[in-house]
């Protein structure tokens, strides 16, 4: 069985598939939220392989940021090739490091979920309409590769194309036969295999899940298959219409985000998908709209070097909407804001049950990156205090609830924004809301919670001090300290938005049961918010 696999990410197709012109190397190029290179690492653990070799032209800052907080069972190794060298040399350059008598060859920019880890020689295709893009095969009848074709110049109407996930029972044949070719790089890795075949049998394995990252229409094709599905949600496309279904058990969260979409105002609708249908009858509810295959914010923000003045631009929009969103006006509800800012933390800190998180919740005092803190269990009482002294609202304005650049999805090149997952609720259903509660929202995004969700981060814990670091690579600092600017200017309090932006980190600490990690990082950040807020406002 194989344990090593050899991942080629050398190539530059990401200036093919990317929105903006942005300098990241293929393996972090995201899919839904997660760079490739994740959901390769993730996959090869479930399929219990022990190491695997990463291929490129140069390391990268987000790549050494994404690997230095990878904490799988996988163990990862650099391998770096220079910019003159072909996909053949370096195949043979990884190969070469792995050491290992037999290996899985993968191209960096394929997603596959098939068993990759079999005994002897495997190579994985799929039958493909558009063969002139492919490497196609010739099978013999007991299902062997008979020969290559890369990419023909007369296909036929479908062949069986090759994916890209190579297995390889003799990689010191592989290497032997890659430095026999003649001194250039335009061979391709097929020439290797052609001469491979002929002593050793390469059977031909039909994938049933298999994604292309490597041009725009398969890129687009595999984010909309890769749609991660959330605990009560399915999605659906269709694709001939442009549109997107979501299906969820929870009628009453759907419902809700039924009715914000229904009920916003006409100028207001530009800034979401057009509704198409919406039904929360039957045993689920259901919700069609127009589907853009945008980045989300959350994505631009954590795997793009965007220019910091793009990002000016972009959060200068954000403003904007929430301005025009605050043309409209209802009674502020104090009822609804005790909810949301004491209430909810509160009982939400009190259904966690982990000891871990106990010691942090239940603590007088903590340290935190050698900073003393006061705990939640004194800041929390100070919170229906400051609530009723300092956060207190006369004037409640259309709120989307659920502001966090995972909810929005952005075309930088054009500077055009579009709301998704509105939360259509503020203690009570409907459009109004505290505006702080949108900018508390965009800030715990830029803060950590991003990162959290994305594991971009290192926790250590000894003698009850508590160490949690993101490190933010200079443009996210920039866009931290411009969102900070952004809220000052829109005439609020970075102190009240730092207390709403706490209890956001502790309310949600329950309901992400899916890592104790997550839960704890949440706990510690929410802690410290909290803390540094009624600081601020002088509790």
């Amino acid at each position: 069985m194989k344990n090593t696999a050899v991942l080629l990410a050398a190539g530059t197709s990401h200036s093919r598939v990317l929105p903006v012109s942005s300098d990241i190397p293929d393996a972090m190029i995201p899919v839904n939220s997660k760079p490739i290179i994740h959901h390769m690492l993730c996959e090869l653990e479930r399929q219990r392989f022990e190491r695997a070799l990463l291929v490129v032209r140069r390391s990268h800052p987000s790549l050494e940021r994404y690997l230095r907080f990878w904490h799988g069972r996988v163990q990862v190794q650099v391998v770096e090739v220079p910019h003159s060298r072909g996909i053949v040399e370096s195949a043979t350059a990884g190969l070469q490091a792995a050491g290992t008598p037999e290996a899985l060859l993968m191209l960096g920019d394929t997603l596959c979920f098939d068993p990759m880890g079999g005994e002897g020689d495997f190579f994985y295709y799929q039958v493909r309409e558009d063969a002139a893009r492919w490497c196609t095969l010739k099978l013999d009848s007991k299902g062997l590769i008979a020969g290559f074709d890369d990419k023909p110049a007369h296909p036929p109407p479908a062949a069986p194309a090759l994916i890209g996930v190579y297995g390889l029972s003799d990689t010191a044949e592989f290497i032997r036969l890659a430095q026999q070719l003649p001194a250039g790089n335009g061979f391709q890795l097929s020439d290797v295999f052609e001469r491979y075949r002929q002593t050793h049998p390469l059977r031909a394995v039909e994938s049933k899940t298999w994604y292309d990252c490597g041009s725009p229409d398969t890129y687009a094709e595999s984010r909309r298959g890769l749609l991660t599905s959330r605990v009560f949600n399915r999605f659906s496309f269709n694709t001939d219409l442009g549109t997107i279904t979501k299906r969820s058990r929870n009628k009453a969260k759907l419902a809700d985000e039924i009715a914000w979409y229904s009920n916003l105002p006409t100028r207001l609708q530009v800034f979401s998908p057009r509704l198409i249908a919406g039904s929360a009858e039957g045993a689920e509810a259901s919700l069609e709209q127009e589907y853009y295959g945008y980045n989300t914010l959350s994505e631009l923000f954590l795997f793009y070097e965007l220019d910091p003045f793009v990002w000016r631009s972009l959060l200068g929009r954000l403003a904007a909407m929430v301005r025009l969103f605050g043309e409209y006006h209802a009674p502020a509800s104090q009822p609804a804001l005790l909810d949301m800012y004491a209430k909810k933390p509160a009982e939400r800190a009190a259904q966690v049950k982990e000891a871990p998180l106990r010691r942090i919740l239940d603590a007088e005092r903590l340290t935190l990156n050698s900073q003393s803190l006061r705990g939640f269990k004194r800041t929390g009482p100070l919170l229906r205090q400051a609530l009723e002294e300092k956060l207190r609202s006369s004037s409640f304005q259309i709120i989307h609830g659920d502001l966090c650049f995972p909810n929005i999805l952005c075309d930088p090149n054009n500077q055009i924004l579009k709301l998704i997952d509105p939360r259509g609720r503020f203690g009570q259903a409907g459009l109004y809301g505290d505006v702080r509660y949108e900018w508390a929202k965009l800030r715990h995004s830029a803060s950590g919670y991003d990162f959290i969700i994305n594991d971009f981060f290192s926790l250590k814990s000894e003698a009850g001090a508590y160490a949690l670091e993101f490190a933010y690579s200079p443009v996210q600092e920039a866009v931290r300290s411009m969102l900070d600017s952004s809220i000052s200017q829109a005439g609020m309090s970075l102190d009240e938005i730092k207390l709403i932006e706490g209890s956001l980190f502790i309310s949600m600490i329950p309901l992400h049961e899916e890592s104790l990690s997550h839960q704890t990082a949440m706990a510690l950040l929410g802690t410290r918010l909290v803390d540094e807020g009624l600081a601020g406002l002088g509790y």
